[in-house]
């Protein structure tokens, strides 16, 4: 049986897209690149979101063939076919200037723009997978439209106020009949939708799945792909999937990571590195994915086996030493060097710098005669290079790198195996 977590869900602290809300803004990029929009809209997204007949699509437009009514509209409009441009900008009120689109307030805000900003990268670089045009030398991403920008906002602050960890596909789709003047909203009236009895729908949902109610089946699903990586390695207490263990073991060995913990760590590396605007993987990404993954077992609600759990300890190494995801993450994007906003990385590999640290956490826990290379290996070797990136980012966030290499010592045990 899977291991249940034992940290309490209150140590995340960061609220993120889930890979059901970036599945969908996935979709909606592919569409735009496919028409050759300059901008994804809302009227992308809307498209997304009904393509799918389940919830939330269903509550937004109840109906299948009602769905698919609205999703010809939107296939069949180029940009002269609108009334509104989605700029996410209104009528004025009088005296006053029109609304930007990056004007929320409040303590979240930039986090929160920095959040839609990654997970746009993110989606961006989901699609570039495949998509032959977004690989192109000096091609350039599709931009969210000022409307669109401002669903995936408000689209984080519901998922707060309801108080998830995670954005999912409700939470686009609510925030969608939130934002005015979008095309998104022109599309449901030109349809005569009711936009009140689907914010209900959507609302009862965010009610009941607040009072303890089971989340709607892809929400449900909506696991990070480092949680599906380690259950189907059969590294949460279960076999997992003979052929996922085939596969990860393999990739460990001709990688060079030395077991598949370290190659899970450094696959959410790559995504953190995308996140970021960076086109190779970083030493720095690698302390970034320590949390990252440590957070998404948190929300997933497991925990790694006991005995991996010794040289997996980096993540309550450093939350012991006040580190918090939310202020790593927020130092990691104040240090990092600004790209251009949303720019195609192409293919993300990992730096020489990054070999290194990976080789020297391998070499880590087989000079301890440890069973398996782990995240506590990973995170020496980054203060090992105590002028490194990394170690400045924990000076960044009050953590002294020694202090944190003596409490890594004694976890495993200060004197390797004879």
């Amino acid at each position: 049986m899977e291991q249940r977590q034992t940290t309490e869900p209150a140590t995340v602290t960061t609220t993120e897209f889930g890979s059901d809300a970036v599945k969908s803004l996935s979709r909606a990029v592919r569409r735009a690149v496919g028409r050759e929009s300059a901008a994804v809209g809302t009227e992308h997204l809307l498209h997304a979101l009904l393509s799918d007949t389940e919830e939330p699509g269903a509550a937004l437009v109840p109906g299948g063939r009602e769905s698919s009514t609205i999703c010809g509209h939107i296939r069949a409009r180029d940009e002269r076919h609108w009334a509104r441009d989605d700029s996410g900008r209104t009528a004025p009120a009088e005296g006053t200037d029109d609304t930007d689109t990056d004007s929320a307030d409040g303590p979240h805000a930039l986090d929160d723009a920095h959040e839609v900003d990654a997970v746009w990268r993110e989606a961006v670089w989901i699609v570039s997978q495949s998509e032959r045009s977004l690989r192109e030398e000096d091609a350039r991403a599709p931009e969210p439209s000022g409307a669109l920008r401002l669903t995936l906002l408000g689209a984080l602050r519901l998922a707060r106020e309801e108080g998830a960890h995670d954005v999912h596909e409700r939470h686009l789709a609510r925030a969608l009949l939130e934002t005015p003047g979008s095309r998104a909203l022109e599309a449901l009236s030109l349809r005569r939708v009711d936009v009140a009895a689907a914010a209900s729908a959507l609302d009862a949902q965010a009610e009941a799945v607040r009072a303890g109610a089971e989340p709607w089946p892809a929400e449900a699903e909506a696991v990070l792909g480092s949680v599906k990586l380690l259950r189907g390695a059969g590294l949460l207490g279960e076999r997992g999937v003979w052929w996922t263990r085939g596969m990860m073991s393999w990739m460990a060995r001709t990688a060079g990571d030395g077991s598949p913990l370290v190659l899970v760590i450094s696959n959410q590396a790559q995504r953190q590195a995308v996140r970021h605007g960076r086109t190779e993987t970083e030493p720095v990404d690698l302390l970034l994915a320590v949390m990252a993954v440590d957070r998404a077992l948190t929300v997933a609600g497991v925990s790694l086996p006991e005995e991996l759990l010794v040289v997996n300890s980096a993540a309550d190494t450093l939350r012991s030493a006040g580190i918090r995801q939310a202020d790593l993450v927020r130092a990691a994007t104040a240090a990092a060097q600004p790209p251009a906003r949303y720019a195609v990385p192409g293919d993300v590999d990992r730096s020489a710098e990054t070999d290194k640290v990976v080789a020297s956490a391998r070499l880590l826990a087989a000079e301890r005669r440890d069973e398996t290379a782990g995240t506590a290996h990973v995170l020496i070797a980054l203060l090992d290079a105590p002028e490194g990136p990394a170690a400045q980012l924990l000076r960044d966030c009050g953590a002294d790198p020694a202090v944190l290499r003596t409490r890594l010592d004694a976890s495993l045990g200060a004197t390797p195996a004879a």
